[in-house]
This record gives C-alpha cells, structure tokens and sequence, in this order.
C-alpha cells in the first residue's frame, strides 16, 4: 500500500557508449528540454555548457553513476547521461570557480553524429534567448544568490539529479563493462577491494578494535601518524614539471585522519605515485558544493595535467574530477627532457 511519498522511478540507461560520436544540440533544441529553473530531472544546464552547442564531441564515459560528493555517503544513479572527452566547466558564471569539473550531459542534449569530432563544422553561438535565461536560472537554485557569492551548479545539485545506489547493486556493474567504461578484467581485479574496503568501514563503526582487520584501515593505506602535518611550500607554478612522491614518502606528510593540512590525499591516488605529470593550474578559489558558497582555498592545492580520480577504488566512478595535490606531495623533476 502506498504511503503518498513520491517515488522515483528506476534510472534509464543512456543511448550512448564509450566512444560513440554525438552533436550536441542547438540552443533552441535544449532549451526545450528544461524546466523554468534551467534543469532536466534536478540536472542544471549551466551557461558556461551553451558555448558547446551544435559541437560534435566524442562520448568519454557513461554517467550512469557518480559519487555522492556532498555527503560523502556512496554513489548514486542517474538517469540518461554521459561525459564528454575534453568538456568540463570553466567557471566563468560561477565567479571563476577553479574546480574544472567535468560535466554531465543527458541523453536529450544529445544526437548521434556521423562525423568525427575533427570534423564537426563551428558550434553554433549557444547565447541567445530562452537558453540563456533558463541556463542563468540555473544558479539561482535554493534560494542562491551569485551577487552574494553564492552559486549552484550540477555538482550542487547532485543529490536532486540522482538516486541512491547501493553497493550490492549488481546492474551497475554490469552497466559499467557494457558502455564501455571498464574492462570485464578491471571489474574481476577491483570489485574484492572495493567489497574488502566497505567492510574495513563497517568494522570501524560496528566491530571492537580486537575482531578488526589492520585496524579497519582501508586499501591502499592513507593514513598517516603525525599529529600536525607539515607545510611544505617549494613555490611550483602551472607549467612546470613534477614528480609524485612514492606512497611511503606521502604517507609522511599526513597526519592521523589521512590529511595535510586539512586536505585529504584519496586512495585514487595511490596509483600515481612515482608518477611524473605537469602542473596544470592552482586552486584557490572553488564552490562548496554542499553550501554553493564560492570560498578562497586557505591552503591553495595543485591539479596535474591528466591525474584525474580514475575510481578504481570508488565502485569505477566515471567522474573522473581532478585530484588536489599539496606541493608536500611532489617535487620539481630535474630530469632532461628527451629528444623526441
């Protein structure tokens, strides 16, 4: 018997694999889509996608899922969406938000295209009549003010855009092998650490520290031992390039809550340790996304050309949202560069 509580229906899958060629279409065709706050399904379209319409791009992941970024609580569905290959916001109508996250586009913003991206004639302008008033909308959200610095966007609205999507969920699995986003190989590799880690988690809240295991620690180790962690600064600008400091070397700087200097190194980072990249930008200022307030960083991170959170250990998030290094985790690398 029904309560009278909405409910809402179970997330469709996208059209589009990993891969497949898509046009995103004009502004008329998108503003037909959207509510008069400038969603779809809670998901806002904001002002600084417009720029992209008419554009053939090529589909870079699956959004069937995402990771809950404001409660830190799992991962929740969405309903018909995907990433596209190079296409994240600049922040330009979020006061110069730095986050650079990538964007979600549902299925209804998209066509099947036949040519290829390089191919793609100019996008058209994107910047007139109904879209830009719905789009503008968009970041007015809950009250949201942007004179007064407050924002939303589609990373605040992830909660309103999605479902919850619990572990033991056996279709999402099966959706992340078939569009593409991860191998069958990578699933049967990642799926008993993802298991043994949410175990590690419910032993910390449930079990007595002598039935735990290491702990209750979490794999790859990310906790460190040091009650204040060190404030490194070598002065590294956007351009240059760097060396991930090996695991155990990181492991120095944190302190008992797996931090430096309040912010948190991911065990999605693990995997570049050792690594060399550039030093894309720095980040100083970004929205909260659980507030849509734009704050100044106190402790300003770095973004590495290419280091992305991969989800191998977040249930194969496709998100793929930059990760924040402290210069603490990298040094400058000497090496001579090699003739091409």
């Amino acid at each position: 018997m029904s309560d009278g509580t909405p409910r809402r229906r179970r997330p469709g899958r996208s059209r589009f694999r990993v891969g497949d060629h898509v046009r995103i279409r004009s502004a008329e065709q998108i503003a037909a889509t959207l509510d008069q706050d400038g969603t779809l399904d809670g998901l806002p379209f904001m002002p600084e996608m417009a720029a992209f319409c008419g554009r053939t791009v090529t589909v870079r992941a699956s959004a069937h899922k995402t990771c809950d970024s404001i409660n830190l609580a799992g991962m929740r569905s969405m309903d018909r969406a995907v990433h596209l290959e190079g296409l994240s916001c600049d922040g330009a109508a979020h006061g110069g938000c730095q986050s650079r996250c990538p964007l979600f586009w549902k299925d209804a913003w998209l066509e099947p295209a036949s040519e290829r991206p390089a191919d793609s004639p100019k996008n058209d302008r994107g910047g007139d009549g109904a879209l830009t008033q719905r789009s503008a909308r968009s970041l007015r959200l809950h009250g949201r003010d942007p004179a007064q610095g407050t924002f939303s966007c589609q990373g605040t609205e992830v909660l309103d855009a999605t479902s919850p999507l619990p572990l033991w969920s056996a279709r999402q699995y099966w959706d992340d092998v078939r569009t593409g986003n991860i191998t069958l190989g990578a699933l049967l590799r990642g799926l008993p650490v993802i298991v043994f880690n949410k175990f590690q988690f419910l032993s910390r809240r449930f079990l007595p520290p002598a039935l735990r295991i290491r702990g209750g620690r979490l794999y790859p180790e990310i906790v460190g031992t040091l009650e204040k962690s060190p404030d490194v600064r070598l002065g590294i600008e956007p351009g240059e390039a760097v060396e991930i400091r090996s695991h155990r070397e990181i492991l120095g700087t944190l302190d008992t809550r797996g931090c430096n200097r309040g912010l948190a190194f991911d065990v999605d980072m693990v995997p570049f340790c050792g690594h060399t990249s550039t030093v894309h930008h720095r980040v100083e200022v970004r929205i909260d996304e659980r507030t849509g307030a734009l704050k100044r960083m106190k402790n300003p991170c770095l973004v590495l050309d290419g280091v992305v959170c991969e989800g191998h250990y977040h249930r194969f998030c496709p998100r793929a949202l930059d990760s924040y290094w402290r210069e603490a985790w990298l040094r400058r690398d000497k090496r001579p560069a090699q003739e091409g």
